[in-house]
């Protein structure tokens, strides 16, 4: 008999405050999202290309260029590079980021700037990851293995960046004090 782990997805974590920490928290703000009266998320000012970031756009790419490499390794014929397709800011006191993938992208990822004062509630300020699993199939006890497995909550610190699949569902909620800042991204290799 073999058990076989056929749904394994990767999710890339590191850690690094920079030197402007201040300066790019307030890029972020000034350029951040705002919601539609329906909820839906609108990205705000572009600042891809705004030099402040230049440090923390290459230690991403660093981070994603290393870590993706070792998770292709046996697949990949050649070097492959990533590059940014896009990048936005969030930052409030109070939103949700419902259930959603990035489609069209090979990896996403968030960079927290600043994880604000969560009021007390469960998963409050957290990224919550969905196994790519079947949904939607019958659940009892004889499936609890994969409703434990179903999701993983990750909490972000200020410095800390998350990559992930850009298949892969995940949601963010959070009510505070102070506003949560976020830079998400996608990525693509070429």
């Amino acid at each position: 008999m073999e058990i076989l782990n056929l749904w394994e997805t990767p999710l890339v974590v590191n850690h690094k405050e920079f030197s402007n920490q201040t300066e790019l928290l307030d890029i972020a703000v000034h350029c951040t999202g705002t919601e539609d009266s329906n909820g839906t998320f609108l990205p705000g000012k572009k600042f891809l290309n705004d030099p402040k970031l230049t440090k923390l756009k290459s230690w991403i790419l660093e981070t994603a260029n290393d870590s993706i490499e070792k998770i292709n390794r046996e697949f990949w014929d050649k070097k492959y590079s990533a590059r940014f397709l896009d990048m936005w800011s969030w930052s409030s006191n109070n939103y949700s980021n419902p259930l959603h993938s990035h489609p069209n992208t090979s990896w996403a990822g968030v960079y927290c700037l600043d994880p604000g004062t969560p009021a007390n509630k469960a998963h409050n300020g957290s990224t919550v990851f969905y196994s790519p699993g079947n949904w939607g199939t019958f659940l009892d006890a004889g499936l609890a293995f994969l409703d434990r497995r179903a999701y993983h909550i990750h909490n972000l610190g200020a410095g800390d960046l998350i990559l992930f699949p850009g298949f892969l569902k995940h949601s963010a909620q959070y009510v505070g004090t102070t506003p949560r800042t976020v830079i998400a991204f996608n990525l693509i290799f070429d």
